[in-house]
C-alpha cells in the first residue's frame, strides 16, 4: 500500500539576490525545484537591477509593475500569481506565503493592500514567457524606510515522487520580492522584546520570546543567543543559539527556546538574550518571567508528557498521616478523661 504525503516547498527570492548567474540558477530550479520562475520587468524608477523590484516612488503615485512569468518545462503550465506582504516566520525567516500575513501593530502600509488585482491566473506555453501587470497605489502620506512584499506564484502541476512506498506530492511556489521606498536614506532596524510565554515548539515544551522589529527596515544575517536561568542563580539551564536570522520590516515573531525532552517546571526564571546583526548593530535584553503550574501542565501535555501526580500523592499521604495523628491524639484524650471520671 502506498501512503500519500504532501510536501510544500517554497523558493524565496530575497534581498541581495544577484542574478549574474541566473542561467545556472534556472537550470537548478528546473531540476530540483519549480519549473517556472518570475522576473521583474524593470520600471524607470528602479533603483538597482538586482533581480527584484526595488523602486523609489512619490506619495500618492500610481504605478504598474510588470512581472515576467517564465515556464521552464516542456509542457504548458497554469500559474496563480498573488501580491503578498512580507512577514517573519517563527523560524526567523522572511516569507510571503500567506494571503493574510500576521500584521504587526507598527505596520502602517501593507504591500498586498496597495496592489490590484489580488490574484491573476495565467497559462504559460511550454518554454514560453508571459507578462502580467499589477497596479500599485502608493500611500498618500510621506513615509520613510521600506514597504516590503512580493509576488507569489504557484502552479497547478504537482510533482509526485515515491520514496519507500510513500508517495510525496511536491507543490512548488516562487516569490519575486518587491521593495518600495520614497527616499534614499538607509533605514535602520530596531528591536523590542515584547513578551515571554511558555508553549510548544517542534513537539517539545519551549519558552517563546516575542521579538519585534518596529522599524521599516529589513534585519538579515542576525545571530540570536539566548540563555535561561532560574531567578537568583548563575547556572544556565537552557541555551539557544541561531544564526542567519531574518526579520521583515515592521514585524514580530516568537523565537523558541526548546526544553527538548524535558518537561517545563513551574517557577521564576530570567532570560538573557542578545541579537546581533553586525559588529556595530545589535540588541541585548534582560527579562524576568514566570511559568505557572497551570501553564507547565498544559504545555507538557501538548508535548506528550504524562502528568506527574507525585506531588499530589505525597500531599495526600501527609494529610492522611496528620489526620491519623489527630485521631490518635483525640482518642487518647478521651480514654484519659474516662479514667479520670471513674
Amino acid at each position: 500500500m502506498i501512503k500519500k504525503k504532501t510536501n510544500y516547498q517554497y523558493l524565496i527570492l530575497l534581498i541581495g539576490l544577484l542574478l549574474s548567474l541566473f542561467g545556472v540558477s534556472r537550470a537548478v530550479q528546473a531540476a530540483d525545484g519549480p519549473d517556472f520562475v518570475l522576473e521583474p520587468d524593470y520600471p524607470q524608477n528602479q533603483i538597482e537591477n538586482n533581480g527584484v523590484f526595488n523602486i523609489r516612488v512619490k506619495k500618492g503615485q500610481k504605478q504598474t509593475l510588470t512581472v515576467k512569468v517564465i515556464n521552464l518545462s516542456n509542457k504548458a503550465r497554469k500559474l496563480t500569481v498573488k501580491p503578498r506582504t512580507a512577514y517573519t516566520t517563527n523560524g526567523g525567516a522572511i516569507d510571503y506565503n500567506r494571503d493574510k500575513a500576521p500584521r504587526d501593530p507598527t505596520l502602517k502600509y501593507s504591500f498586498r493592500n496597495m496592489v490590484k488585482p489580488k490574484k491573476q491566473v495565467v497559462t504559460v506555453p511550454a518554454k514560453g514567457t508571459t507578462t502580467i501587470d499589477f497596479q500599485v497605489k502608493m500611500p498618500n502620506k510621506k513615509f520613510s524606510g521600506l514597504i516590503a512584499g512580493g509576488f507569489h506564484a504557484t502552479s497547478n502541476y504537482k510533482n509526485v515522487t515515491h520514496v519507500k512506498n510513500v508517495a510525496l506530492t511536491n507543490k512548488y511556489a516562487y516569490v519575486l520580492a518587491a521593495y518600495i521606498r520614497q527616499d534614499s536614506v538607509k533605514a535602520i532596524p530596531a528591536m523590542r522584546l515584547k513578551r515571554i510565554v511558555p508553549g510548544v515548539r517542534g513537539g517539545n515544551p519551549a519558552v517563546l520570546v516575542n521579538l519585534q522589529n518596529y522599524k521599516s527596515a529589513v534585519i538579515s544575517g542576525m545571530t540570536i543567543d539566548a540563555k535561561v536561568r532560574e531567578q537568583g542563580k548563575k547556572k544556565v539551564i537552557r541555551h539557544s543559539v541561531n544564526k542567519l536570522q531574518q526579520m521583515a520590516p515592521n514585524s514580530n515573531f516568537n523565537y523558541g527556546i526548546s526544553w527538548g525532552k524535558h518537561p517545563l517546571k513551574a517557577g521564576k526564571y530570567h532570560l538573557s538574550l542578545t541579537a546581533k546583526m553586525s559588529a556595530t548593530l545589535g540588541w541585548k535584553f534582560e527579562r524576568d518571567f514566570t511559568i505557572t503550574n497551570a501553564d507547565a501542565n498544559r504545555y507538557n501535555r501538548e508535548a506528550g508528557f504524562k502528568p506527574n501526580y507525585l506531588w499530589l500523592w505525597i500531599t495526600l499521604a501527609v494529610l492522611i498521616v496528620v489526620l491519623l495523628l489527630i485521631l490518635t491524639y483525640v482518642a487518647g484524650r478521651r480514654r484519659s478523661n474516662k479514667k479520670q471520671d471513674e
